[in-house]
């Protein structure tokens, strides 16, 4: 089993990203397990043990369709985050500069980080140092791809072949958004 341990035992994630557990188009095969683990209910402004998260998300990464589900919470987790003021007004590459600070404002304590660097012009590369699954990494970034974008612009997220994943042993997962 692939387990997700978070490297500050006291570190926590606020409700508001537990929210795309049960707001994503996969969330009949999630379901099942925030039952097992007590999560029925979720309160947005409440602050939750990270590593209750990253049990489940352990969990979830056995099942037959973990891609899917994985890339449906983080492509969720776009769309519930707590975001600074102003946001919305914010391009793809803004909020992609902005994205450390989007994840951080989501947790406490020491959770990794997700590094930002510009490759070309419409082309941004994440340098992703977190606990989490590749795959909801990579939803989260196709989600902000897709809120970001003007509508109709097209957009590849993909992860760096050269590179080796952190769900393979690696350091970092480095995911590519590319636009335009």
């Amino acid at each position: 089993m692939t387990t997700y341990i978070s490297p500050d035992p006291n570190a926590e994630v606020i409700g508001y990203n537990l929210l795309s557990f049960v707001q994503n188009v996969n969330k009949e095969d999630i379901l099942p397990v925030l039952e097992k683990h007590g999560l029925t209910r979720i309160d947005p402004d409440r602050w939750y043990p990270l590593q209750q998260w990253l049990d489940i998300l352990s969990e979830l990464s056995e099942q037959s369709n973990a891609m899917f589900n994985m890339v449906a919470i983080g492509t969720a987790v776009s769309e519930t985050a707590v975001l600074p003021p102003g946001a919305e007004q914010l391009s793809l590459e803004d909020i992609l500069f902005a994205i450390n600070d989007v994840y951080q404002m989501q947790h406490r304590g020491n959770v990794g980080s997700v590094a930002t660097e510009k490759v070309a012009d419409k082309h941004i590369r994440l340098i992703v140092r977190v606990p989490y699954p590749d795959d909801l990494e990579y939803g989260t970034a196709y989600g902000f791809a897709r809120r970001f974008l003007p509508k109709g612009t097209p957009f590849t997220v993909k992860y760096d072949e050269a590179t080796r994943r952190h769900d393979e042993g690696g350091d970092s997962t480095v995911i590519h958004v590319m636009w335009g």
